[in-house]
């Protein structure tokens, strides 16, 4: 999926939707969002993190406290909690120049935790299944819940 300019900007304007207040409130810095697609730029987008307002301003060239340059198709999940920066950044999805305390609590920590995060974090799995599911029948993509991996009930 290529993300044009406008689209990315109203993602990054629906981001205090997504946000926990607390933590949002706790950012100031600038973020630079720097997409790509096929591994070439397609759209930068800077956003201003001050007393828990986003203000989502034309790039320019001054300097910004963090970059994130990632995927133009990944900043949706990024934005809506499903994706995680910490993670996405060890996997080579995310690259961080600058200050990575930022760039985390911008797109981690003031974010709410999507269904499959909080699921994780209460003890249970979460499984994307592409292939037929038990009874035979295709899942398609459909997340999964699974049970604790030590085999305990969760509650």
């Amino acid at each position: 999926m290529l993300l044009d300019p406008a689209e990315a900007v109203a993602l990054l304007r629906r981001l205090p939707g997504h946000a926990l207040p607390d933590k949002l409130a706790a950012l100031r810095g600038s973020v630079r969002f720097d997409l790509t697609h096929d591994g070439h730029a397609v759209t930068s987008s800077v956003v201003v993190l001050t007393d828990g307002v986003v203000e989502v301003v034309p790039p320019t060239h001054a300097p910004v406290d963090v970059v994130l340059t990632m995927p133009a198709s990944h900043l949706p999940d990024l934005v809506g909690g499903v994706a995680n920066a910490g993670l996405d950044l060890l996997a080579g999805r995310l690259v961080v120049e600058g200050d990575a305390d930022l760039a985390l609590g911008a797109t981690n920590s003031a974010v709410r935790p999507s269904s499959a995060q909080r699921s994780a974090a209460h003890g249970t799995r979460t499984r994307k299944e592409s292939a037929p599911s038990s009874t035979g029948s295709p899942t398609n993509g459909v997340v999964t819940n699974l049970p604790p991996a030590d085999g305990a009930a969760s509650s």
